[in-house]
């Protein structure tokens, strides 16, 4: 048996390889439909190309498919590590979004409040000749809080049937907050009350909410400094007489940090802070 092999051109076979047997040439092609023995194909004892080829994938068709185990490990690993850095970025993208909206909503609130407070004292006026400023300290819980009244030409009309102007009787307290953390601040307005003779009115408009701390600074006409005021006093600083100048301190919670919460501060400055006789 005389046994021959000769190259073709690797488009025509892709083994690069044709067989003879006793000089009868194989085509490479009909080897899939009839494959011949192998132990009639060998080379040097090794099989030949075309054969090796073929039985290699015969093996691998026959091996078990699936992962294994350690496989399965590592691609739950690698998804644990995805889905928790995409997790870590969505919760602090929201976090970013909610603490945003919840600073812009605290800061528009105070500016509200301190320019209502503002126009309010502003516009103080005298009643009787005389002007009515009082500010005392109360207890709220175990906090300090000063309750200011005084007479305002800023008087805001709520109803229809209310009169629209006048001199009124502002008050601005402290109430205990219900809901929300902090206290909430309330402003009263009725007009041609005698504060000496009728009593406040209960109740009132809400104006803030979330208060931690609210402190005034009165600065009478030398600019002294007083931490309360009393127009009906025997204080001839204070005597008939509202200050020069007001300086407001509000602080509203911080969520983040009940012991430091935003700090807001205004200087207002009375036009009127004395009636001469």
């Amino acid at each position: 048996m005389k046994l021959s092999v000769e190259k073709r051109p690797p488009a025509a076979f892709p083994s690069s390889f044709a067989v003879g047997i006793s000089g009868t040439r194989l085509d490479p092609f009909r080897l899939q439909e009839h494959p011949p023995d192998p132990s009639r194909l060998r080379i040097s004892g090794a099989l030949h190309p075309v054969i090796f080829e073929q039985q290699a994938k015969q093996d691998f068709d026959r091996r078990p498919k699936g992962f294994t185990l350690i496989e399965i490990l590592i691609a739950v690993l690698i998804l644990g590590i995805v889905l928790s850095t995409v997790y870590v970025s969505y919760t602090g993208t929201f976090r970013l979004i909610r603490e945003t909206e919840i600073d812009a909503e605290l800061y528009g609130m105070a500016r509200t409040v301190l320019e209502r407070m503002a126009r309010d004292l502003e516009a103080a006026a005298p009643w009787k000749r005389a002007l009515t400023f009082v500010a005392k300290p109360y207890s709220l819980g175990n906090r300090e809080f000063t309750r200011l009244t005084f007479r305002s030409a800023a008087h805001v009309a709520f109803g229809e049937t209310e009169v629209p102007a006048g001199i009124a009787v502002i008050e601005y307290g402290v109430e205990e907050g219900v809901g929300k953390e902090g206290h909430t601040l309330l402003r009263s307005d009725s007009l041609r009350r005698d504060p000496e003779k009728a009593e406040a009115p209960t109740g009132g408009f809400l104006l803030c909410d979330r208060i931690e701390t609210l402190t005034y600074i009165f600065y009478d006409a030398n600019g002294k400094e007083h931490e309360t005021w009393d127009s009906g006093g025997n204080d001839e600083a204070e005597k008939k007489r509202a200050p020069m100048m007001v300086e407001i301190h509000l602080g509203l919670v911080n969520e983040k940090d009940r012991e430091h919460p935003y700090l807001f501060t205004t200087r207002v400055r009375l036009p009127l802070n004395r009636v001469i006789q």
